[in-house]
């Protein structure tokens, strides 16, 4: 039986990138791409296909957050994914960020349309967008390679080996999230739609794409777009309004890292040293299992840009 997918994002990026997002997934066969933008769109709405929305997010829409805290991110995003798979015209919505391409072997709408009928919800695992010798850093979606988590056993033991000093900022392999995304069906009961899963009663619903099959599929993270965005991003979080982000303690490490690179004019040093990879950790994490080369889905994605 065929099956639809919708998107849904909540955004604030600059034109090109929501671009080459949106761009992406229309032509991955998306019915619909919804995003709700966090200020003022820099793309007017009759620029965009008939079949994508921006939505500059309203102030009633914020006050309809529980809770008080207006700067609360996660919770504005946790209020957005719920409504919208409750309101959702096809069969399953898709909740990534700007900055993530759930990639797979074929289009995206014959994933979705071959899925089981009894699957509540499909989750993804992370692979972290890194580069090796020969990207370009300057780049945008330059990087041609992704590493995925290493699990917390192999993280202990191969961190230090991989990183140095810096292993401590590291999650499981990753410097970026490592819970995976996903998608959920129309008309599933949930409790909540979270950023990396929906839940019932505070059980988390659904199944990884490994275990239904599908295990070369997952969302490839561009946690740095390129060099530039990354410094921006971080550093901004350490300078600008405090909002929660929910991020970790090693992320927030991570910022005042950035922070301190601005301020000392090393970000390229440290841009390199996190993102980039020797060929010595090249072979290391292949031989682990924690590193898939891909220079196709990169290069489709400065197509787009």
């Amino acid at each position: 039986m065929d099956q639809t997918f919708s998107v849904v994002s909540v955004i604030k990026e600059d034109a090109q990138i929501l671009r080459t997002f949106y761009a992406y997934y229309v032509a991955q066969g998306a019915e619909r791409v919804r995003i709700y933008f966090d200020g003022q769109s820099p793309i007017a709405a009759d620029e965009l296909p008939a079949n994508v929305e921006i939505i500059e997010i309203p102030d009633s829409l914020r006050d309809e957050v529980p809770g008080t805290n207006r700067n609360d991110h996660i919770a504005l995003q946790r209020h957005i994914f719920t409504r919208e798979q409750r309101n959702v015209q096809s069969d399953w919505l898709l909740v990534v960020d700007a900055d993530e391409f759930v990639t797979a072997d074929c289009r995206l709408d014959r994933l979705f349309a071959d899925l089981p009928s009894g699957l509540a919800s499909l989750r993804f695992p992370v692979g972290e967008a890194v580069w090796q010798e020969g990207d370009d850093a300057d780049q945008p979606f330059g990087a041609s390679t992704f590493r995925f988590s290493l699990g917390p056993l192999r993280h202990v033991l191969l961190a230090s080996l991989l990183y140095g000093r810096l292993a401590g900022l590291f999650r499981r392999g990753v410097l970026g999230h490592y819970a995976g995304k996903h998608a959920v069906r129309r008309g599933q009961e949930v409790t909540v739609v979270r950023c990396h899963h929906s839940e019932l009663d505070g059980k988390a619903l659904g199944k990884w794409t490994p275990e239904v099959g599908l295990g070369h599929v997952f969302v490839a993270h561009f946690d740095a777009i390129d060099r530039r965005r990354w410094v921006d991003k971080l550093h901004s979080r350490a300078v600008g309004p405090k909002k929660n982000f929910g991020m970790s303690s090693s992320r927030r490490r991570q910022v005042q890292m950035v922070k301190q690179a601005v301020d000392g004019g090393t970000t390229e040093a440290l841009f390199r040293s996190l993102y980039g990879l020797s060929a010595r950790q090249f072979r290391m994490l292949r031989l682990f299992g924690g590193l898939k080369h891909d220079p196709s889905l990169s290069a489709s994605l400065r197509a787009l840009a």
